[in-house]
């Protein structure tokens, strides 16, 4: 594999840090902590990481009730006219 001046890794939010700070870029203080050289002092690396919590909520249906109308385009024109017509949404 050859780079020409610069290589571009990616990681995903929690290891692309990770693998900046084992390979010395990240907050000194850290590196230093963790006997790892540093080559670039950078705070904000791995910083103010958040999680990002789904939730999924599923219920059953006891009548036979469905929003099908409301997904096919022709319907989705017809519920957009009416809004600006009647507005109401």
């Amino acid at each position: 594999m050859r780079r020409c001046k610069q290589v571009i890794l990616s990681s995903g939010a929690v290891n692309s840090p990770q693998l900046l700070m084992l390979s010395g870029v990240g907050p000194a203080d850290d590196l230093q902590r963790h006997n790892i050289p540093l080559v670039h002092h950078l705070p904000g690396v791995g910083r103010n990481l958040q999680d990002h919590l789904e939730v999924f909520v599923q219920y059953r249906c006891t009548q036979p009730l469905t929003l099908y109308r409301y997904q096919v385009p022709t319907s989705q024109l017809e519920s957009m006219s009416d809004s600006m017509l009647q507005q109401f949404g």
